[in-house]
């Protein structure tokens, strides 16, 4: 995890990534997976081996929203 905010609740599994970000509370980010640069609503899921964001531009995950590609 790094220059992210991480709030309460949130999962992160071993080998998973997350940079310049912001996590909400009760969300969970498999292994493998990698969040740059994103937002990501409460209770979301960011499936294994996944990545969310990119460098270019800010990306938002919706509430509740399960990520699996």
């Amino acid at each position: 995890v790094t220059n992210s905010v991480l709030f309460p609740d949130v999962i992160v599994e071993k080998g998973a990534e997350i940079t310049d970000s912001v996590i909400m509370g009760r969300t969970k980010i498999k292994s493998g997976a990698k969040v740059i640069k994103a937002i990501v609503g409460e209770k979301a899921v960011v499936g294994e081996n996944c990545t969310v964001g990119s460098e270019e531009e800010i990306t938002l995950v919706a509430e509740g929203e399960k990520i699996n590609e």
